[in-house]
């Protein structure tokens, strides 16, 4: 079951990017199916911890790749990103 498609208007043109992003979709759908496979204690509790690391690295390299190329909408979309890093935002 497939909850969650890639859809190429996403596509940044960053390779890095676009493969990380590619990744959490995936690793989020793994968790969709954890959930439904009722695997509570050997998948899901893995699965939340790697994206919960996941998310984090993804955010700083996106924010780098945004600062290095002076993207004007950065501090928005870094705000955007504290809104949704777990626990870490102020």
């Amino acid at each position: 079951m497939t909850v969650l498609n890639w859809n190429p208007a996403w596509d940044t043109g960053i390779e890095a990017i676009d493969g990380q992003h590619r990744n959490l979709l995936a690793q989020f759908e793994s968790l969709i199916a954890a959930i439904h496979q009722n695997h509570l204690h050997d998948q899901i509790p893995g699965l939340l911890t790697f994206l919960s690391d996941y998310v984090e690295f993804h955010f700083t390299t996106e924010e780098g790749y945004m600062q290095a190329a002076q993207f004007p909408g950065l501090a928005g979309h870094k705000a955007r990103h504290d809104e949704l890093r777990p626990g870490w935002s102020s």
